[in-house]
């Protein structure tokens, strides 16, 4: 692992929002000085630090917000899941935020996490096994000690210096009693970006929500990829076939090793639109 100014970002933002919410402590800047400590930085990086830092108190306002309009009232900050498979097989991961909330012996999770990065949401690539972090995330979140669980929602909420929306982006649960639990006011959301409901009580066309069903679909699927790529580790099968969709080779776009890789263009796997779900 090589930190960066990006990683350094990423990780301050995840350590001031678990210091503040866990702590009950809305003094950003002092969480910002803690993390930092000895780091050195140019001038340039300095510059946008600074920013960065002031962006971290509309985070936290906005998330005092979400408050407001949710019922939770109890959550894990920085929950480590670890999924054992035997043979010395493990699938690790971190999920930023869980928010629950317990009635008639159902409980009701959201899952949250912090993004500094312009990561895609978007599920209709999923059985290809890309733009897979939420699922996955959902997938982990059965692994915790709940029982009887209604997923209201999984979502990113991004941290961006320039646009400073701070609204969640993702899926949420489209039976309006559960999504009520995270929003009283899922007509018009203040909250959860695109989500709102038209003037005969169906939800717009920006609203990303999913039926129980759906949501058990995407977790079974994100288990199912995971489970077929430690089959293949376990079977040193590691084919080069990045996927390629719209013209944009999806596989290769952040690879640091394209230059000296043997793929071939037969490597490449086209995925037609009429293909996605």
């Amino acid at each position: 692992f090589e930190e960066n100014f990006t990683t350094v970002i990423g990780s301050m933002v995840h350590y001031v929002m678990e210091k503040c919410l866990t702590n009950n402590d809305m003094d950003t800047d002092k969480y910002v000085k803690e993390y930092l400590k000895d780091k050195k930085f140019s001038k340039k990086e300095q510059f946008f630090l600074e920013k960065y830092q002031e962006c971290l108190k509309g985070l936290l306002d906005q998330i005092l917000i979400e408050r407001e309009y949710a019922l939770f009232n109890k959550a894990m900050y920085e929950k480590r899941i670890d999924i054992d498979y035997g043979n010395n097989i493990h699938f690790v991961g971190i999920i930023d935020k869980v928010l629950y909330y317990t009635d008639n012996d159902i409980t009701y999770v959201a899952l949250i996490d912090y993004k500094t990065g312009n990561d895609n949401i978007s599920l209709k690539y999923l059985k290809y096994g890309l733009d897979i972090q939420l699922p996955i995330y959902l997938y982990l979140s059965t692994k915790l000690d709940f029982k009887n669980v209604k997923y209201v929602g999984f979502y990113l909420q991004k941290f961006d210096i320039t646009s400073k929306d701070y609204r969640l982006v993702g899926y949420s649960n489209s039976d309006k009693n559960i999504l009520s639990i995270i929003d009283k006011n899922y007509d018009n959301s203040r909250i959860i970006k695109g989500l709102k409901t038209n003037k005969d009580g169906s939800f717009s066309k920006t609203s990303k929500v999913l039926s129980d069903e759906e949501i058990t679909k995407v977790k079974d699927s994100a288990e199912k990829i995971i489970k077929e790529v430690i089959a293949k580790i376990k079977d040193n099968e590691f084919t080069i076939n990045p996927k390629v969709s719209n013209g944009i080779n999806l596989g290769c776009e952040y690879c640091k090793f394209k230059d000296i890789c043997f793929k071939q263009i037969s490597d490449e796997v086209t995925i037609y639109e009429s293909e996605l779900e």
